[in-house]
């Protein structure tokens, strides 16, 4: 009964963070990131966000190899993303059997949206320094 915490505690984090606010947003993304794990040290992986919106929080799936255990660990969670960088919590697990999950904190680069439109101005022309008097 103790190996199936582990399990439930690993999926029932993946179904939260599916079902998170703002997780079925249009822009997802992905980035590198260097993650201290809790009791194994440090690891290097690839994460998946939900959206990409700087000064937002983010559900994460990823994958970090770990150094000292030389496994890879897939994991999930939460990342707040910022200009042009993330940090973020996870928790995963070594193997496929879900025997023991661990906890990990990351960071790393995004290309992340700050929300303003990329043309400026529409037509209409809203900006106080144009006008017809010249």
């Amino acid at each position: 009964m103790t190996h199936s915490l582990p399990k439930r505690l690993l999926c029932g984090t993946a179904f939260a963070a599916l079902l998170a606010p703002g997780a079925a947003l249009a822009d997802p993304t992905a980035s590198i990131n260097l993650t201290w794990v809790f009791g194994e040290g440090f690891a290097i992986g690839v994460k998946g966000f939900s959206n990409d919106e700087s000064g937002e929080a983010a559900a994460t799936i990823g994958v970090d190899y770990v150094f000292s255990a030389q496994q890879f660990r897939p994991n999930v969670g939460v990342a707040y993303i910022d200009d042009d960088w993330f940090v973020g919590l996870d928790i995963g697990v070594f193997g496929t059997d879900f025997s023991g999950a661990n906890f990990g904190i990351g960071v790393g680069p995004i290309d992340s949206d700050d929300g303003s439109s990329p043309g400026g101005p529409g037509p209409g022309g809203s900006d106080p320094g144009e006008g017809g008097d010249s």
